[in-house]
């Protein structure tokens, strides 16, 4: 018998920073899909709280995880915090 899990098949990690233009583009992407298996891991190295207000604003009712880097990690720092 198959052992049922309910973890995540994928993890879709999403670095940001600043860019909700994009950020938005790229989760409903995310969210249009049929494959239901899955958590969404947004990083926001952002200086303000322009990424957080946004997803409050149009994803509240989305299962995200949102981390907030305490200081600005930078773009290869932010992405393998992403995935970590």
């Amino acid at each position: 018998m198959d052992k049922i899990t309910t973890e995540p098949l994928v993890s879709i990690c999403i670095p940001t920073y600043k860019q909700t233009f994009f950020l938005k583009d790229c989760l409903d992407s995310v969210f249009i899909q049929t494959h239901t298996n899955y958590e969404v891991i947004v990083t926001d190295d952002t200086p303000d709280d322009t990424v957080k207000d946004f997803l409050k604003s149009n994803y509240a009712d989305k299962k995200i995880n949102y981390f907030k880097n305490e200081r600005s990690l930078g773009s290869p720092a932010n992405w393998n915090y992403a995935i970590s």
